[in-house]
């Protein structure tokens, strides 16, 4: 499991530096959603990778844009079955049967419950109708 670098703009600085950023900065600065890296940002952008990396290390250091540490889950690779049944070539996988449901275990009479007395057995045992509006 991966941590990744993603940028996200700060609003407050952004609002009060926007106007002076060149307009292919404020381009740059849309894609920083939080979510894009680096390399996301930079194949969005107009501006050629190097450029766009060092606008974005001049913005870092504005204040415009913070970095955030991303946790991505490792993607997981399809094993060849789910490879063939994506493609059609071959039946979906069976599911086992549902295991056998167990017979229900009767409860221990109120005054064999550990935890619980008599008074309050009787308490969660009885209705609730009486807290109910009606609607």
């Amino acid at each position: 499991m991966a941590n990744v670098q993603c940028f996200a703009v700060v609003s407050a600085r952004a609002a009060e530096e926007f106007h002076r950023l060149p307009s292919a900065v404020r381009d740059l600065l849309r894609l920083c959603d939080g979510t894009r890296t680096l390399e996301a940002i930079a194949a969005n952008s107009e501006l050629p990778a190097a450029r766009a990396e060092q606008a974005l290390k001049r913005l870092t250091a504005l204040g415009v844009v913070s970095v955030l540490d991303v946790h991505r889950p490792r993607q997981r690779r399809l094993t060849p079955v789910g490879v063939s049944w994506i493609e059609g070539a071959a039946p979906a996988p069976k599911t086992p049967a549902p295991a056998a449901t167990p017979a229900p275990v009767a409860a221990a009479p109120a005054a064999h419950r550990p935890g619980f007395s008599d008074e309050e057995e009787q308490f969660f045992s009885s209705s609730i109708e009486h807290l109910l509006e009606d609607a």
